[in-house]
């Protein structure tokens, strides 16, 4: 690979994966935006719609852990790829076919197969070409990718879905994943940075040897991102298929406006997400540990989250402030998915990173599997805005919960003294064992 094509296929990767995290973000969001429309033409009552925005989830985590040991062998490119086509099939049943509760929720699961392994994948992808110390800017780029296209997402399935009917949205959808999946084949590419550059390059890089992951799953450190990470996606679920309804139905917003409102829970998180990533990495490069630069930040901001949602539904507050509050309290939460991501990266060997990253994702994500069913249980036990309110009172409260276990348990630098002291005992255990050709 030439010196010139080194230096700009970074940015071609990161700019591929960003448009892959915007797909993945739009298809998720499509549902909670025709939710009204698809309820009255299947006849669904909100359990029955929340179990099918739970279905979303059910084969998610199992993908995402299945993906992400293939990861380990596999080169991101072809994964990836394989990603996107399961997209679009999943996509064109709901545009052109007869449609029923049953077929409803199977393309809801197949889409959750193959978009289970996507963000994981799409940052191992991208670590292959950014070092260490200088990956949370790229890590909330990609991840960006996704706030954008629910930001796309919210006036343009609702415009689609005005206009033409809520299938088109599917439709549009699939041929996306279809487009990109082509752009993706013909200019993505591995990167460079294998271990034994990493090694080389950088004092912090990942160690090379392996580790039991029976020790790297129950780490502290790794588990408090799981649990802080499992918090905030409890609340990105609800966005994606609660909220729009909730603005409608709750806050009485016009169909139009509230995919502008939907909106809006998108465009606040863009700079919050970007901002926090950016001063985590000018305190990394100003020589502050990881514990503050991404572990007491990830929790603060998570704390501060959940006050916000408790302040917008508890203070007796106009529609539009209430929905701001809103929109900064579920958005604050979300740095997780950038800073918890990098200390994954950080403490793993690079050679267990796609399986690490892919677990913990896969893990965290088994909230969106829980939180559309409880939610519908919420409305459906209570008439009007209160059952509403009752449920994202609820994910304030699993807000709060993960952010002090955060707090108490991410310790980046402590956990990655244990791990690389178990690596080296389990390098020298090794070693003392004679080869059996030695033996001979």
């Amino acid at each position: 690979m030439s010196e010139r094509s080194l230096r700009r296929s970074p940015a071609l990767i990161i700019a591929l994966l960003f448009v892959f995290m915007l797909i993945n973000f739009a298809d998720k969001a499509a549902l909670g935006l025709v939710a009204v429309p698809l309820m009255r033409d299947l006849q669904l009552s909100p359990n029955q719609f929340g179990l099918v925005a739970g279905s979303f989830f059910a084969l998610f985590a199992l993908s995402g852990i299945g993906f992400g040991f293939a990861a380990n062998r596999i080169a991101s490119k072809p994964l990836i790829l394989l990603l996107a086509f399961i997209w679009a099939i999943a996509q064109f049943p709901l545009a052109i076919g007869a449609i029923s509760l049953p077929v409803l929720i199977a393309c809801r699961v197949v889409l959750g197969a193959g978009e289970g392994p996507a963000y994981p994948l799409a940052l191992h992808a991208c670590y292959k070409w950014v070092p260490d110390h200088r990956r949370n800017v790229p890590t909330a780029i990609i991840m960006q990718g996704g706030q954008v296209g629910m930001l796309i997402a919210g006036p343009v399935v609702t415009a689609l879905t005005i206009h033409f009917g809520w299938r088109t949205a599917f439709l549009a959808l699939g041929c996306a994943s279809v487009v990109w999946l082509v752009l993706w084949q013909l200019f993505a590419a591995e990167g460079p940075l294998d271990e034994p550059a990493l090694a080389q390059g950088s004092r912090a890089a990942a160690p090379v040897a392996s580790l039991p992951y029976r020790r790297l799953l129950l780490d502290p450190t790794y588990l408090g991102n799981v649990v802080v990470y499992w918090s905030a996606y409890w609340v990105v679920a609800l966005i994606f298929t609660w909220i729009p309804a909730y603005l409608q139905k709750g806050l009485h917003f016009g169909a139009s406006e509230s995919g502008w409102m939907f909106s809006l829970f998108i465009a606040i998180n863009i700079p919050i997400i970007l901002l926090g990533s950016w001063i985590s990495e000018t305190m990394l490069r100003r020589g502050v540990g990881s514990r503050v630069s991404r572990g007491v930040l990830t929790a603060g901001c998570t704390l501060a989250g959940a006050l916000l949602i408790v302040i917008a539904l508890r203070f007796g507050l106009d529609r539009m402030t209430r929905t701001v509050l809103l929109a900064v309290g579920c958005s604050l939460p979300q740095i997780t998915f950038v800073l918890c991501s990098a200390v994954t990266g950080e403490i793993t060997p690079a050679r267990q990173r796609g399986a690490a990253l892919a677990i913990a994702n896969s893990l965290a994500t088994t909230a969106g599997l829980i939180a559309p069913i409880s939610m519908g249980r919420f409305v459906s036990a209570t008439e009007g805005i209160v059952g509403y309110e009752n449920g994202l009172m609820f994910a304030a409260g699993v807000l709060a919960v993960g952010g002090v276990v955060s707090l108490v348990a991410v310790n980046p630098a402590r956990s990655r003294a244990r791990l690389e002291l178990a690596q080296t005992a389990g390098t020298a255990t090794h070693s003392d064992t004679p080869h059996p050709q030695a033996l001979q």
